[in-house]
């Protein structure tokens, strides 16, 4: 599937667990609008991105139009994966927002040094975390027009 297909999907990689069911929970509040898939560190990001291991079939990991990061994960944090998705041809066109609880200027500095779409402070209220992925996934999956890669 390219990015322009009806069913959009949101890759995330966080390695809190407390957060991945806050993203389960919001987004089948949201509808079924997207295909949520949820890594658990920046390595397993890789791998889903790379087809390797569990996700060597193309059929199991549909392009995402949206990837959102974790900053501090284990195996390899997200800013190796930034890097990762924005020095490589096929992936770097792939908007990559920086989710984080973090807002040191340094760290948000870093991430658009990096290359990311956006920088987002991951709120620690439920219904702020709510409103923060509805505007994002709005604002990517909605408002944008985005190129049709072949990943």
């Amino acid at each position: 599937m390219t990015r322009t297909g009806a069913v959009h999907t949101i890759l995330v990689a966080e390695d809190n667990a407390a957060d991945r069911g806050l993203y389960r929970r919001i987004a089948a509040e949201e509808g079924g609008g997207f295909d949520l898939r949820l890594v658990e560190d920046g390595e397993e990001a890789l791998d889903y991105l790379e087809g390797r291991g569990k996700y060597s079939d193309p059929a199991s990991r549909p392009c995402p139009n949206l990837l959102l990061l974790d900053i501090n994960m284990p195996r390899r944090d997200g800013w190796a994966v930034l890097e990762k998705v924005k020095t490589t041809p096929r992936l770097k066109t792939i908007p990559t927002v920086m989710l984080s609880g973090s807002d040191r200027p340094e760290d948000i500095n870093r991430g658009y040094q990096l290359g990311c779409s956006s920088y987002v402070k991951k709120p620690s209220e439920l219904n702020e975390f709510r409103k923060t992925l509805h505007c994002l996934t709005t604002y990517w999956l909605t408002c944008v027009r985005l190129p049709d890669d072949a990943y």
